[in-house]
């Protein structure tokens, strides 16, 4: 059995939010978040390419962005004074309702770089 339509609206509902942050996925991202709700509720199956295939073209709102291209885009951003202001403006509406994210919780750091408010 994979994703319930409620499971996957509600996956298409927590991307869409991100979007609104400027935040995109590759593929394989989504997948693993989908294998990790069917974990989640004790489920042995797992989604595969089929799945993501069919789960894009369900929502064809839903964006999403090559590794490579992330990592490019990125490098750019981080240099770009209208985007550091966006980074900002988002930083405030995170902080206030609905939201009220602590700045406790705020930052997550890789070997790539960070974004904040991502687990």
């Amino acid at each position: 059995m994979k994703l319930s339509k409620v499971e996957e609206q509600e996956l298409k509902d927590w991307l869409r939010e991100l979007d609104r942050f400027g935040i995109h996925f590759s593929h394989k991202i989504i997948a693993g978040y989908a294998n990790d709700i069917l974990e989640a509720r004790n489920s042995s199956d797992t989604v595969g390419h089929t799945w993501i295939r069919k789960f894009m073209h369900q929502f064809p709102e839903l964006k999403t962005v090559p590794s490579e291209k992330k990592d490019v885009l990125q490098n750019t951003a981080e240099r770009d004074p209208v985007w550091l202001d966006r980074l900002f403006q988002i930083l405030d509406i995170a902080r206030n309702p609905p939201y009220n994210v602590k700045h406790w919780n705020m930052a997550n750091m890789d070997e790539k770089g960070f974004l904040m408010g991502v687990p």
